[in-house]
């Protein structure tokens, strides 16, 4: 039941040994744990030293299985001796071959294997190592090994190859350090070979009946596990307890046959192919990590250790992410929130368990993820082409459009979470694992769908996803048909030649402010329209009707804007504001189809009105730039354009507001009568313009003020002046322009001609 003082070799002669895929990474050789470490390898030296002090390792648990032993228990242990062994026979061979070859188990050592199943790059590298037969010690050994033509760089990036170099750079300094003291190096060798001074007791688990879950209580026994590891044990004893009879029906071709249940389908996946799905990801972390690693002080390098690449966060964001969205999916419409006390419930049910072992291989089974997703999706491109033939990605802060790498990161926004599972749900319903059209169009219908789920808020005047994880069964229903008949996406669709118009920033796969019954016409002028500049785009509208869009009372009256920046699509997405745009920009692209200039169509609309000599609000916003853009006087030259929002009880009594927030008039606020009539002094009398004020806060009134207390504002029926002579009332009608009437009366009172 149990081999009691075996040493390394006569152990490693009876069986291969394996480190097999429950295990961690090795981490006793690594140079955060350098006083253990060093601790260590000082008590294995003694012992092959001073025939007084032999070193015992305790117990080392574990089965047997076709020829290998499988360690649940001592893989840090046995993986130093592995090491350990290397050094001494690789050194003795380079002083002396012959004399080296005499020594027993060095025929054994030579046959037998040690391997690593928790990560292909680990098994590799100690396989490789075998082929050094020499070293001679007088230069650091990973430096030796790192020249070698059969290392590989990447292999850097595995904190247990990483580990074994330091260990073997420890040792080596070490064993110098003995021989400098007349110790002989052959006597080294044979002493660990050929007794037992280094030993340990073996306890074959196979033979009690005992299973993997022992390996949970292991953690009593002192080693320190992660968290991450802990949890793959314990999930791998639920698998073992409740689906242990449960054949995996979707298991990958490539793992059947030795991978059939739930559990060995995992315990096998965890550590293979879906380790490998993480690992890139891994590695693209730790470079980043290095790089701000490398950049700090050597204090605070030593506060801060850079730990090498774990795939543990990783996964774990991803498995929360699935199990949480398929409690929501199950849940319909349920007011409790994911948290971990559901897990245990959610996984009592087996096609839980079975679809996130498949979203798992449909990610590791579709090779290149990013390339996948940016067949796909795109965030931000100036190629029209890229534009006309994928789906925009919004609201996402990321670098790229592999919503996967959001999720597992966990900086995936709510709308591209339920995004990512809709598309999960649709390529495994119809067997999808690459893009071609029809996934496409469904991504592309998602996006839409989810797009329109969205309020538009007072607050900072933004749109504001209103998508939400408790609705994702309603979504899912949505989805359900096209899930199910992918051909019929097309017709559910806006014509494909849309999709420009969908993926702009104003639209956001909103088009009901449109008339698209002639699709050419629509995107021509489309086009012109997101290329003009914003007070181009906000004229246009405003000649051809467009009064604003409301956004509530304030002390000055109603707040209306008119477009700009990046709020455009406050305006076109909004179903209120969306309807009453749609005949006005109908209109204009009727007019924009004959005469295909913006300026022009603005122009045409401004002689109009002039001609019949209406100076409405509309008018001035036409013909003065210094109107639309009052609400940035301060810097009216620096090219910055104005928030175009204006609050006002009718069009001749009004305030150009300069915030967007909640509480506008906490800012300086301006009359944009009075900013055109200031800015014609700035203009062409810049002396009398630094005598002029024009700004007000909160509900007071914004005029001019000149010389003094001396002021002129204006009113719904003209303006009103008041200066040391008194106060006096200019009417203004309404076939007469304010502004040039204020100017007039300024003139006359600085005696200007």
């Amino acid at each position: 039941m149990s081999d009691i003082n075996s040493n390394f070799i006569d152990f490693l002669g009876m069986h291969n040994i394996c480190i097999p895929m429950i295990q961690r990474d090795y981490v006793q050789g690594s140079s955060f744990y350098s006083s253990k470490r060093d601790e260590f390898l000082d008590s294995l030296l003694m012992a092959i030293t001073d025939v007084s002090k032999p070193c015992n390792l305790d117990f080392i648990y574990g089965s047997t299985k076709g020829g290998r032993f499988l360690p649940l228990d001592g893989q840090q242990r046995l993986t130093t001796l592995f090491l350990l062994h290397w050094y001494l026979i690789a050194r003795n061979m380079h002083n002396d071959k012959e004399s080296t070859m005499q020594i027993a188990g060095v025929k054994v050592w030579e046959e037998h294997k040690f391997e690593y199943e928790t990560r292909l790059s680990s098994s590799a590298f100690c396989t490789k190592l075998k082929l050094l037969k020499e070293i001679d010690g007088k230069e650091l050994v990973s430096r030796v090994i790192k020249e070698q033509p059969w290392f590989s760089d990447s292999w850097l990036l595995d904190p247990s190859v990483v580990s074994m170099l330091e260990l073997l750079d420890s040792l080596n300094n070490k064993v110098n350090g003995v021989l400098a003291k007349g110790v002989d190096l052959h006597d080294m060798l044979s002493y660990l070979l050929e007794t037992k001074c280094v030993n340990f007791d073996q306890l074959d688990m196979g033979k009690f009946k005992l299973t993997d879950s022992l390996y949970v209580k292991m953690n009593g026994r002192g080693k320190q596990l992660t968290v991450f590891e802990n949890w793959k044990a314990r999930f791998i004893q639920l698998l073992e307890n409740k689906y242990s009879f449960t054949c995996y029906e979707w298991s990958d071709e490539k793992r059947k046959d030795y991978a059939k249940s739930l559990k060995d389908y995992f315990a096998h996946s965890i550590e293979h192919e879906w380790t490998d799905l993480f690992w890139n990801y891994a590695k693209t972390d730790y470079k980043e990590r290095f790089v701000k690693f490398s950049q700090m002080s050597q204090d605070e390098q030593e506060a801060n250790p850079l730990e090498g690449p774990l795939i543990d966060s990783l996964f774990t964001n991803y498995y929360n992410y699935i199990l949480k969205l398929c409690y929501y999916e199950i849940t319909a419409d349920s007011e409790v929130a994911y948290d971990e006390k559901q897990e245990k419930d959610l996984l009592s049910n087996s096609d839980v368990v079975k679809f996130i072992f498949w979203t798992l291989d449909f990610f590791a089974g579709i090779g290149n993820i990013k390339s996948f997703f940016e067949e796909l999706l795109y965030l931000n491109t100036k190629d029209e082409a890229i534009a006309k033939s994928k789906t925009k990605l919004f609201l996402s802060d990321e670098p790229d459009a592999d919503i996967f790498r959001m999720v597992i990161v966990n900086k995936c926004s709510v709308d591209n979470q339920v995004l990512l599972f809709l598309l999960l749900k649709y390529c495994k319903q119809n067997k999808v694992d690459c893009v071609d059209e029809n996934l496409r169009r469904y991504v592309r219908w998602c996006r839409n769908y989810l797009e329109d789920k969205n309020q538009r808020l007072t607050v900072d005047m933004k749109m504001h996803s209103n998508v939400r994880l408790n609705d994702l069964s309603s979504y899912l229903s949505d989805a359900g048909a096209f899930i199910k008949a992918p051909a019929d996406l097309k017709a559910a669709l806006e014509d494909d030649v849309f999709i420009l118009m969908e993926n702009s920033g104003y639209l956001h796969g909103y088009l009901k402010a449109f008339d698209l019954a002639n699709p050419n016409l629509a995107i021509d002028f489309f086009m012109a329209f997101r290329s003009a500049s914003n007070i181009e785009k906000m004229r246009l509208l405003v000649a051809y009707g467009f009064t604003g869009a409301d956004w509530g009372w304030c002390a000055h009256g109603t707040r209306h804007f008119f477009g700009n920046g990046e709020r455009w699509d406050t305006l076109f997405r909004h179903a209120a504001t969306a309807k009453a745009l749609k005949p006005i920009l109908t209109e204009i692209a009727k007019d924009y189809a004959s005469t295909p200039d913006i300026s022009k169509l603005i122009d045409t609309k401004l002689c109009e009105l002039v001609s019949k000599r209406e100076y409405s609000f509309a008018y001035y916003i036409i013909k003065y730039r210094d109107f639309a853009e009052s609400s940035v006087w301060w810097r009216m030259d620096d090219g910055k354009s104005g928030l175009h929002f204006f609050a006002y009880a009718n069009e001749f009594d009004v305030i150009t507001i300069s915030q967007y927030n909640s509480r506008p008039l906490n800012a300086y606020h301006t009359d944009p009568y009075a900013c055109v009539v200031a800015q014609y002094f700035r203009h062409n009398y810049p002396d009398l313009y630094n005598d002029l004020d024009y700004t007000s806060r909160y509900s007071d009134k914004a005029w001019i003020t000149y010389k003094g207390n001396n002021v002129l504002y204006f009113t719904s029926d003209g303006f009103t002046i008041i200066d040391c002579i008194g106060e006096r009332h200019v009417l203004v009608g309404k076939n007469q322009d304010r502004i040039d009437k204020a100017i007039d009366e300024l003139k006359k009172y600085f005696s200007i001609q």
